[in-house]
């Protein structure tokens, strides 16, 4: 399938990504492209890599497959700085989270005989950099990609079956359609986080049991990491946020007038919907 993978980026993702690919698909020789020396190191140590370079044409020259593993602001720069590097029929795609504004920039900015493919692996850890990361990340998870009328099919299907053999679920969506199902699913729910964090009083005694821990576990994740995620989908987290407020305002209301029959009715919904998740495939 891929004879050399290249991942620019060794994180969190970068680095479990590698260490996925070298245990699942260890035909593949796996590159990283990192800027510090010492993370590339730590990367090899731990088994993410085969070779690692900070020098990018070095690290992506004959590659068949590149992944972008950095910050969403660092993409479009990256792939302008590779792109006369890269290889006839090589194929780039990503990890990041926001697909929307970013998956038409980087498609034409591929030279002609390049091939971009977005990708969103909805995996993670409230723990960064290569320390955290682990093959097991992508145990039973979903990845999805974010084909465009401008995709090819067969690299559609090739991307697919690779990460099918790395053991993840794969699921299409366009970028429109992913950007407004991670508002809802992954990035309401941290800024939920953040607003419980945020009403503590950190003098008062904390009698926070399970299931406030549960809740409020990713609020530990990087700020600058969650900033950039946040205002780069920002109408579609918009959106999601009134439709929650929305929401929140009838419990208000049902509390406001005493009316149980009301508030029974909207926790018995929320019941039915989650058995519905447990009981239901996962239609993301």
């Amino acid at each position: 399938m891929f004879r050399k993978v290249a991942i620019i980026g060794l994180g969190l993702m970068g680095g479990s990504l590698g260490m996925a690919i070298r245990q699942k698909i260890p035909v593949i020789e796996v590159w990283g492209v990192e800027k510090r020396q010492t993370v590339i190191k730590q990367a090899f140590l731990k088994g993410a890599i085969d070779q690692g370079t900070q020098d990018l044409a070095q690290g992506i020259t004959n590659a068949d497959l590149i992944f972008l593993a950095v910050p969403l602001a660092e993409m479009l720069k990256i792939c302008k700085q590779m792109k006369s590097d890269l290889k006839l029929g090589a194929l780039v795609s990503d990890l990041g989270s926001v697909k929307g504004n970013l998956v038409p920039l980087l498609e034409k900015c591929l030279a002609p005989g390049a091939f971009f493919i977005g990708g969103h692996p909805m995996t993670g850890s409230e723990r960064s950099g290569i320390e955290a990361a682990s093959a097991a990340l992508w145990e039973n998870a979903v990845h999805i990609l974010t084909p465009t009328k401008e995709t090819h099919p067969e690299k559609l299907a090739i991307l697919s079956a690779f990460w099918e053999k790395i053991g993840v679920r794969v699921v299409l969506l366009t970028p429109e359609k992913h950007d407004q199902q991670v508002a809802l699913v992954s990035h309401l729910p941290h800024l939920v986080a953040n607003v419980l964090l945020n009403l503590l009083e950190p003098e008062e005694p904390f009698l926070g049991a399970g299931s406030w821990r549960d809740l409020t576990r990713i609020g530990d994740s990087s700020p600058d990491l969650w900033l950039e995620i946040l205002s780069s989908n920002k109408q579609a987290l918009l959106a999601v946020i009134e439709q929650f407020q929305n929401k929140l305002a009838l419990y208000k209301q049902c509390l406001t007038n005493d009316d149980l029959r009301c508030l029974r009715n909207l926790l018995l919904e929320a019941r039915v919907n989650r058995d519905k998740i447990k009981t239901q495939e996962i239609k993301i």
